[in-house]
């Protein structure tokens, strides 16, 4: 898992998001939870099999469902199998049972807030806000 990358624990589904605010994804919890293993330098086949065991899935059905997992989040994944130092998320924190309702609507961008917000700091003023009391006619004032 890239280090940019953190996982968040909400109810119903899980937060994923990378250092850009483009990249957050509402997620399954099971696919959390898979994001989370591989945050610990396992190998695909060792991923399959706890995977596997805490979903109660056969062997060949746990190895399909991780190639599509590190299929589908390529882009949160480094490919790298060195130990992470420390623990940055704990698989256990993902296993509880996943609102398809709030995944189905995030799929049309109907996310529950706060998700669905998303702040970029440009430091510097456009008038374009539906609440200020700023104008065009003040563009002087270095403060805005």
């Amino acid at each position: 898992l890239k280090e940019t990358v953190c996982l968040k624990p909400m109810a119903g589904y899980a937060l994923a998001h990378g250092h850009h605010p483009s990249q957050i994804q509402m997620l399954d919890p099971s696919h959390a939870f898979f994001l989370s293993l591989c945050d610990k330098g396992l190998l695909p086949p060792q991923i399959a099999f706890i995977y596997g065991q805490t979903f109660g899935l056969k062997d060949v059905d746990a190895h399909s469902q991780i190639d599509q997992l590190l299929s589908k989040y390529r882009h949160f994944l480094n490919f790298d199998t060195t130990p992470v130092p420390r623990e940055r998320f704990s698989p256990q924190e993902f296993l509880y049972r996943a609102d398809p309702s709030a995944l189905d609507l995030a799929t049309f961008g109907k996310w529950p807030v706060p998700a669905g917000i998303s702040i970029t700091l440009t430091f510097s003023c456009n008038f374009r806000c539906s609440y200020c009391y700023q104008d065009n006619r003040q563009r002087s004032d270095r403060r805005w």
